[in-house]
């Protein structure tokens, strides 16, 4: 009688070395062939890499969380709040997967490879867009060949269905969707269902729960919300299906011994996932105390959280779903429309087929799981009956998913539900196989007439629910498998016939060519599909934007990620600046929101601290503001707020000579006492321009097709602030002449004469782009720096950033940063009291004379060195599980 066993999930006698360095090299090479299969489909994505896949702000998210990796990881640390406006990097993180894997993964790589590359900013885009997919892919591969290799033991057969696991599958998630490095998972959490009711062994059950952990810390609402809601049901069926599949499971508590050996493990399991989830938890709390998220519940506001755990909530349907079944199969088999916008996806009707002869001919207990988890699936995203709160559907997804309040809609489920039919195409190419090789264990032979009569009969229901232009697609596939089917049921026969002798003495090489026609066939039609998808194909188009004299876009193909900006404005009311994006992500590829974002209405894209609850209506906030775009400057005096307004210091045009602070009665006489006032204008104290005349001793000369590009190393006193952006009003701070022209400032690789640029085409270098024709040597070149109080920025580190500030007399330094009792700020060393200025803001008192000033933020925060090891055991953990199961012979 069978028993849940608790033995260790490795041992050592039953480790196989080889086998395991095997199967890493056929996941591996399927990876790699699946890679070339998906860059031959998305030439312009993985070839040319002229496109990057950015259309939405769901599309580009992973990529601006990457290069924000990139950038903290050269400045010696991890961001996590953005320095300028508070928003913090909870948000981002909980519903869309900033410290994820994959993110962390390849923005390493990137580190490694940027070192070698003329113009690294430049080309993040091609990097990062290879590197992604095909981390992407080997996760995918990975859990797909240890799900597959529970089906079948083939290798030739595995590797066919993890190419079309990679492609036909997963069309859906070349678009670029953020959420895909968290789906890739999924084959790998279904193996791990299968194998716990296979085995009954507590050990399975520790590693999905950690695998679970891993899913929620890489993105909390996308692996709670969608992600599980296919998970549940798979093993809500299995639960269904048990009664009858496994009948001679017999439960006898009172016999069951947990062992020291299973509590040690429970143990270690227990705090391998605390380790895990400690940052998303920590930031959970966060965002739940110091921001409002519109429509969530957050802050104060009504939404998804409110109904957390709440049995009335699940009286009423949820969500919307956009799937008609009536369209569903046609839509599946459409090629010529890309309507994935429905969450229609184009699945293939080999898949249809091969899924039909895997399931009719093929003995397997857990082809009827499958099978019924795909059907509910689809009835739940049924927008009929269904769905609604008197259905069954309905029901088991309320029974299985807790969290199904945070569904706007259950498209997600749909998307992955593609992913169910992997082992349903590898038992029917197996199947295929046993035909021809008469292998009555594997498959039942008599009920080939039968899968030959579903495929003809799928056929002409492909020829009459398809559009007349795809009959012959849907003839020619049913053929084809109807064919390929009939060789392998009757090629013992043919022998009777001299035609037919010819048949049977090649009959595995017609099969193999029918297949490859097939297969011919599907990636046409697949590459036919993704060209219609409007939501793909964002151009990369770094050379669009070679002047910045009239733009405001932040491009990324022109970032320098080895030293920041640090930007001494706001932007506002200016255009929010794209990356030929249609939305971004937050903001926080900038390094900062313009604050014209807090007089937008609230939106559940855009949190913001709760201090700007209320800015959408102040008008007077809005005069200040746009008094001043600078984020630090000095004023001369100081007033309590408790004596006057906002409103009306703006009135008066006091707000660079008043600051208002607020702070207890009590001590209102010494803070305003703090430093003796003065009436004048600190504005009004001139400063030096500073002047950098270059050498022709110490130039270089690169001829590019566009002219003659000089290169000179910047003088060491330069302002490093400086060294990667001419953007906004920055670039009103550097000018470069030559003789008596003024060169015109750009950024990235110059392509027009007449342009400079500072730090972007060579780190640490001025650039200029001159004719070939001209003769310049000889002739004055100056880079002139108009003044700044800000001397240098010696700390760049997002949450710890320090500078030295000139401060032109004794005052107040004022700092349009949300005022918040976290910050810490430091002067020359010594800690100064943070008071709440102009309402919003923050000010510190200072004395005339250069000081070393330091912002922290939580200095005290372990988030930092948390998220390393969240991530670093999670990339531990996977390979472990992976390898040890690879070399488990029993497995």
């Amino acid at each position: 009688m069978s028993r849940w066993k608790l033995k260790p999930f490795w041992h050592a006698d039953d480790f196989d070395g080889r086998q395991s360095l095997s199967a890493l090299m056929w996941i591996a090479v399927s990876s790699l062939v699946s890679f070339v299969v998906v860059a031959c489909l998305f030439p312009d994505l993985l070839i040319h890499r002229s496109n990057h896949l950015m259309y939405t702000h769901d599309l580009c998210m992973p990529l601006e969380d990457t290069f924000i990796l990139v950038s903290q990881f050269f400045h010696g640390g991890l961001a996590l709040w953005d320095r300028f406006d508070q928003m913090n990097f909870a948000y981002a993180h909980l519903t869309g997967g900033f410290y994820t894997v994959v993110n962390f993964v390849v923005a390493g790589i990137y580190i490694l490879v940027s070192k070698f590359l003329p113009y690294p900013g430049e080309v993040f885009h091609s990097v990062y867009t290879l590197c992604f997919h095909a981390v992407t892919i080997f996760i995918r591969t990975s859990g797909g060949y240890l799900l597959l290799r529970h089906f079948c033991r083939r290798q030739g057969i595995v590797f066919i269905s993890l190419v079309i696991f990679n492609t036909l599958l997963s069309s859906f998630m070349y678009t670029g969707l953020f959420a895909n490095n968290l789906y890739s998972y999924f084959p790998l959490m279904i193996y791990f269902v299968i194998r716990i009711f296979d085995r009954r062994r507590w050990d399975d059950v520790l590693v999905f729960i950690v695998l679970m952990m891993i899913c929620v810390a890489n993105s909390a609402l996308f692996a709670l919300s969608y992600f599980y809601d296919v998970v549940h049901f798979f093993i809500l069926c299995a639960i269904l299906f048990s009664c009858f599949i496994w009948r001679n499971l017999r439960l006898d508590l009172k016999k069951i011994k947990i062992s020291r050996a299973a509590l040690g493990k429970t143990l270690v399991a227990v705090v391998l996932c605390l380790a895990i989830m400690a940052p998303s938890l920590i930031l959970f709390k966060s965002l739940k105390q110091d921001f409002l998220v519109a429509d969530s519940g957050l802050g104060g506001t009504k939404g998804r959280l409110n109904n957390l755990f709440s049995p009335s909530g699940y009286f009423h349907a949820k969500g919307r779903t956009d799937l008609d079944m009536k369209y569903f199969l046609p839509a599946s088999l459409n090629y010529l429309e890309n309507v994935w916008g429905s969450f229609y996806l184009f699945i293939g009707g080999s898949v249809i087929f091969l899924s039909l002869i895997g399931c009719v001919l093929v003995r397997n207990r857990w082809i009827g799981v499958v099978v019924t988890t795909i059907v509910l699936i689809l009835l739940v995203n049924e927008r009929n009956p269904p769905g609604s709160v008197w259905a069954l559907p309905h029901w088991l997804n309320v029974v299985t998913n807790p969290f199904a309040f945070l569904l706007r809609s259950f498209h997600m489920s749909y998307i992955l539900m593609t992913y169910l039919y992997l082992p349903l195409v590898a038992l029917g190419l197996m199947a295929l196989r046993a035909c021809f090789k008469n292998d009555e264990q594997t498959v039942v032979r008599s009920r080939i007439p039968l899968a030959i009569g579903g495929c003809i009969v799928l056929t002409i229901l492909f020829a009459f629910i398809l559009p007349f232009q795809l009959r012959a697609y849907a003839l020619g596939i049913g053929l084809l498998f109807t064919t390929i089917l009939y060789l392998g049921w009757e090629h013992n026969r043919m022998q009777e016939f001299a035609w037919g002798l010819w048949v049977f003495r090649y009959r595995k090489y017609l099969a193999a060519i029918f297949l490859a026609a097939v297969g011919v066939i599907e990636f046409r039609a697949l590459s036919v599909y993704a060209k219609s998808n409007e939501f793909i194909f964002a151009r990369i188009q770094p050379r669009v934007f070679p002047m910045l004299q009239d733009q405001t876009p932040m491009i990324l193909d022109f970032q320098n990620p080895k030293v920041l900006p640090l930007r001494e404005h706001f932007r506002f009311n200016m255009q929010t600046p794209l990356i030929h994006a249609h939305q971004n992500h937050y903001g926080f590829f900038y390094g900062f929101m313009p604050m014209e974002r807090f007089m937008r209405e609230l939106s559940i894209y855009e949190p913001r601290p709760l201090l700007y609850r209320d800015w959408p209506v102040r008008d007077d906030v809005k005069r200040y503001l746009s008094s001043d775009t600078r984020w630090l400057f000095t004023v001369p005096m100081a007033i309590s707020s408790n004596s006057t307004k906002l409103q009306t210091l703006v009135e008066k045009g006091l707000q660079r000579k008043i600051v208002m602070l607020e702070a207890p009665t009590s001590l209102e006489q010494n803070i305003l006492g703090y430093i003796p006032p003065q009436v004048s204008d600190v504005e009004n104290v001139p400063m030096k321009e500073s002047s950098y005349p270059l050498s022709w001793s110490q130039v270089r000369v690169l001829k590019t097709k566009w002219g003659s590009e000089y290169s000179w190393p910047l003088p060491v006193d330069f302002p490093k602030e400086l060294t990667t952006t001419v953007f906004g009003e920055d670039r009103n701070r550097i000018k470069c002449t030559l003789g008596n022209v003024e060169l015109k400032p750009s950024q990235g690789k110059l392509i027009v004469q007449g342009t400079f640029d500072v730090g972007n085409v060579h780190d640490g270098r001025l650039s200029v782009l001159l004719p070939e024709d001209r003769d310049v040597r000889g002739m004055d070149l100056t880079l002139t720096v108009q003044p700044s109080p800000i001397k240098g920025v010696w700390l760049n580190q997002h949450d710890r950033m320090g500078l030295t500030y000139d401060v032109s007399q004794n005052g107040w330094l004022v700092i349009h940063y949300p005022f918040d009792p976290k910050w810490r700020i430091t002067v020359d060393g010594k800690h100064v009291q943070v008071f709440r200025a102009n309402e919003f803001f923050m000010a510190i008192a200072v004395t005339q004379g250069e000081h070393k000033i330091l912002f922290e933020y939580w200095p005290q925060t372990p988030l930092r060195g948390l998220i390393m090891i969240s991530v670093v055991l999670s990339l531990i953990f996977l390979g472990w599980i992976t390898i040890s199961v690879l070399g488990d012979r029993r497995a």
